[in-house]
């Protein structure tokens, strides 16, 4: 169950928000809003931004920057603002325990922020990256702006913050080119993919053998045999012992086998 509530999916909200209480007030109306002390007026404000919102936040998002061009940057500030009022009301990790409806709310506003893919989100990102794939992808989305706080998460988030910080991680190196990370940036990356191998978690264990699948180095390489040989990490799968992280690491192994993969 733990897995699957990181991974996601995460049922959304698909009721479309009564804009009535918005209409005829302009924009900036509207994101004033976003300041008001009732967490209801909040939400209701939010919905009412997005235009034609069917539980599709992130690109009614898009939609909404593309009709206001000349709002854009107040409507990104505002945005992040949002969430980060928003994410000191939950507790993050372990898992939020509040209503279905605030849950809807609270992954659209991460949702809606993360399709920005602007630098000036990563800190109000950062936060909720153990809530699941869309915090993850919009951390990664943002490269090397956002290494050094996801770096920090491997030592300070809990633990799903820090298994959500591991695969952010993963898939910016996953995505080298397309983000133009430096080798700077890559070398840090790995440094804290391999301090992860020992978290105490195995749950962040198994995604940090899997997101150093794009490095190879002989220090990865001894790390992974190491991990294959002993990790403790043990459950019982339809009567016999499995070790997850012992089978990540030698799909790790296997993958960059000496006469093949990558090198």
């Amino acid at each position: 169950m733990i897995r699957q509530w990181l991974v996601l999916p995460i049922v959304f909200s698909f009721a479309i928000a009564d804009g009535s209480a918005l209409r005829g007030q302009t924009i900036q109306d509207q994101l004033d809003q976003f300041q008001a002390t009732e967490e209801t007026v909040r939400k209701r404000a939010f919905y009412g931004l997005l235009p034609g919102y069917v539980g599709d936040a992130g690109p009614a998002t898009v939609r909404l920057l593309q009709a206001h061009p000349d709002h854009r940057d107040a409507i990104t500030e505002a945005l992040i603002a949002l969430l980060s009022r928003e994410t000191a009301r939950f507790q993050l990790d372990p898992p939020m325990m509040t209503s279905e409806a605030d849950l809807d709310y609270f992954v659209d506003l991460v949702w809606a922020v993360a399709s920005l893919k602007n630098v000036r989100a990563v800190d109000a990102l950062l936060p909720t990256l153990g809530t699941g794939m869309i915090a993850v992808e919009g951390v990664a989305a943002l490269g090397e702006a956002a290494i050094p706080g996801a770096l920090q998460a491997l030592e300070t988030a809990g633990r799903y913050g820090r298994a959500g910080a591991v695969r952010a991680l993963g898939i910016m190196a996953a995505n080298r080119e397309e983000l133009s990370l430096s080798d700077t940036a890559m070398t840090a990356i790995e440094r804290g993919l391999l301090r992860a191998l020992n978290d105490e978690s195995d749950l962040t264990r198994q995604f940090a053998v899997r997101s150093l699948r794009p490095f190879s180095s002989d220090r990865v390489r001894k790390a992974m045999i190491e991990l294959a040989q002993s990790d403790p990490d043990m459950v019982i799968r339809d009567g016999r012992p499995v070790y997850r992280v012992r089978e990540e690491a030698r799909a790790w192994l296997e993958y960059h086998a000496r006469d093949g993969g990558p090198q």
